[in-house]
């Protein structure tokens, strides 16, 4: 397997970066990354990235601003949605 995995995870989030449960049901799968982040309003935090044979894997985390610990996740395949999950978004 070529390439390698990149972890970036940080603490608080910005006002700006948090999620709601409305902006997240907007989110379908096949959007750009440019996409989603015009919804969001804030490109998030790359908790998780890997290249390799020709793919390009990322996923994003978005905080929330509902119960503690709220959040949600969307995964992008070459720059197309195609996963997207949340804890506890209002």
């Amino acid at each position: 397997m070529n390439g390698g995995i990149q972890k970036e995870v940080s603490g608080v989030a910005d006002k700006s970066e948090y999620i709601t449960l409305d902006e997240y049901n907007q989110i379908d799968t096949g959007m750009t990354y440019e996409e989603v982040q015009k919804i969001v309003g804030s490109a998030g935090t790359i908790s998780s990235q890997v290249e390799s044979n020709g793919y390009k894997i990322i996923i994003v985390t978005w905080y929330g601003n509902g119960t503690a610990g709220s959040n949600a996740n969307v995964t992008f395949t070459n720059d197309s949605a195609t996963a997207k999950a949340q804890v506890g978004l209002k």
